[in-house]
């Protein structure tokens, strides 16, 4: 997997790409997860997106979450049946500016 940008601002699209897999399964999902969730935890994503057949690329406009994050391919292959398995995992992505005033504050 690759990303448009390893360092990025709220609300600035980050692309997301990968080789489709010939076995897509309809469960096919790339999940938006902190760098410190296990591969065996697919489910511990905090966004994913479902993938259509032949899909290459998705587009996510990130909000500062003050952590780093990666994105990750998870297929129930071959058979769309059983757990999911980890196919590719992004490199790390991290916010800008970790102190980026992102919510509303009252003073």
């Amino acid at each position: 997997m690759n990303v448009s940008k390893t360092l990025y601002v709220s609300s600035e699209p980050i692309q997301v790409s990968w080789i489709p897999v010939p076995q897509w399964c309809k469960d096919d999902f790339v999940g938006v997860l902190y760098t410190e969730v296990s591969d065996q935890s697919p489910c511990d994503y905090f966004d994913y997106e479902f993938l259509q057949r032949n899909q290459s690329n998705t587009f996510w406009y990130m909000t500062n979450l003050c952590r780093s994050l990666d994105f990750r391919y998870y297929s129930r292959q071959p058979k769309c049946t059983g757990n999911y398995t980890l196919i590719a995992k992004s490199p790390i992505v991290q916010p800008n500016n970790y102190n980026e005033p992102t919510h509303i504050h009252i003073a």
